[in-house]
């Protein structure tokens, strides 16, 4: 791995051929990925042709097709670095690093606050009301253990169980599927 390749560590991946170079760039904390263009390789282009041209018409040209392959060879590695170290700075726009655990996120695993991913640094609203959606949780796995009716039980559904439609306040049928709610 070259020092360029480093910039991302393991959350890349190579998807170049002999005719171009593209990259996939992912996300640590979701997987969502951005994929650069493709940047055409014109020597493993012409090499493709040429070595096709040969296997038609044979002799000459087949020893063309073979020079060209070796052409292609020569300036494939150089090519390929350029274009990776084209393709991150590109990807650098689609991803932020944490300079705490130094792994590149989306704008969905982004804390802008913090200027940190929220593996390290949580939004502190959302925790908080996830941290009071488990109190509610386990008040209502209280109340069943002891033989009491959940206070859950007496809300309306706000969705359709069978298709997911949302439903109006006080319905005894989806208007999506016409389940009964």
């Amino acid at each position: 791995m070259s020092s360029e390749e480093s910039l991302f560590g393991d959350n890349y991946s190579d998807l170049s051929d002999e005719t171009g170079f593209q990259f996939d760039f992912t996300c640590e904390g979701c997987n969502d990925a951005w994929r650069s263009p493709l940047k055409k390789y014109l020597a493993g282009e012409a090499s493709q042709w040429l070595n096709t041209a040969g296997s038609l018409l044979g002799g000459l040209m087949g020893n063309v097709g073979s020079a060209a392959e070796s052409v292609r060879d020569a300036g494939y590695k150089q090519a390929r670095e350029k274009a990776f170290r084209e393709a991150a700075a590109e990807a650098v726009k689609h991803f932020s690093c944490c300079s705490r655990c130094r792994n590149y996120f989306c704008g969905k695993c982004w804390n802008k606050t913090k200027r940190l991913c929220i593996n390290c640094a949580p939004d502190v609203s959302r925790e908080a009301a996830a941290a009071e959606n488990e109190v509610e949780i386990e008040k209502e796995r209280t109340a069943i253990q002891e033989g009491k009716k959940p206070k859950s039980a007496a809300k309306p559904k706000a969705f359709c169980a069978d298709c997911g439609e949302k439903l109006p306040a006080a319905s005894k049928f989806c208007p999506a599927c016409g389940k009964k709610a």
